[in-house]
């Protein structure tokens, strides 16, 4: 966890150790500070920050950001000794840490779309007769969620938690069908084989998961990556969702303005 290695690690410059020291007594200043912030108050630099974070773990000062969050988040760990609003005696996570990792969440989703990717899918789903969208357990409510949705605003949507051979058979050559596959790891055995058969329908395929060299992206067309944090199994789900439908409200919303 951040804090236990920002209390023991060793291998740290004389102004790395300053910021850890900086940081222990008021978490907090991390939520409410930049990295370049930051390295004003413990008048170090930014990258001095970042190379701190990156010996931390992290990918950088963002993503310790979101880490740090989630730990105090999980934990309960007081995030100041003047807590009132934001932390009680009844247990609850800090409120503002929740907000911290949904938001950081949710801004690693946004770097890692492509608007070239994004616009293709666009026309895509503008151009199509249907839009399909399979998931599993958590992912296949989230599928629902998004086909109803469009299915409001007039483009004909279904949501699959399994592939139907039945409807794919009906489904005439001429056509337009674009195909979206929620899978969290783009292993899933299932949701792969599915690509497969998709793709033998000559439908457009995209796959949503947490990696853009997944199996599972690598069986379609397109590849959108939602964020994904490994670390912290007890809230990656929820994260991963978030970040799904924060994918498919752009696209929603994209598809509005189009229809």
């Amino acid at each position: 966890m951040l804090l236990n290695k920002m209390k023991y690690l060793h291998n740290l410059t004389t102004q790395e150790q300053h910021i850890v020291d900086f940081i222990l007594q008021n978490p907090s200043i991390v939520f409410t500070n930049s990295a370049q912030q930051l390295a004003q108050l413990t008048y170090t630099s930014p990258p001095t920050v970042v190379r701190l974070c990156k010996k931390l773990g992290t990918k950088g000062y963002p993503d310790f950001q979101l880490k740090l969050a989630l730990e105090i988040g999980i934990q309960g760990t007081p995030l100041n000794d003047n807590s009132s609003v934001e932390e009680d005696n009844s247990g609850l996570p800090e409120t503002d840490s929740i907000l911290t990792f949904y938001d950081q969440a949710l801004t690693e989703t946004r770097k890692m779309l492509n608007k070239n990717d994004l616009l293709k899918i666009l026309d895509w789903i503008v151009q199509s007769d249907s839009i399909d969208i399979y998931g599993m357990d958590t992912n296949y409510y989230t599928a629902q969620q998004a086909s109803a949705r469009w299915n409001e605003i007039g483009y004909k949507s279904n949501a699959f938690n399994s592939v139907n051979l039945h409807y794919l058979n009906q489904i005439n050559d001429d056509k337009k069908v674009v195909s979206f596959i929620i899978s969290h790891t783009g292993r899933n055995k299932a949701m792969i084989d599915a690509s497969r058969i998709l793709q033998k329908q000559n439908q457009h395929c995209v796959s949503i998961s947490g990696s853009s060299v997944s199996p599972l992206a690598k069986h379609c067309d397109a590849n959108l990556t939602a964020y994904v944090l490994n670390e912290q199994p007890e809230v990656h789900k929820n994260i991963y969702t978030l970040s799904t439908k924060y994918i498919f409200d752009v696209l929603y919303l994209s598809s509005v303005t189009h229809k």
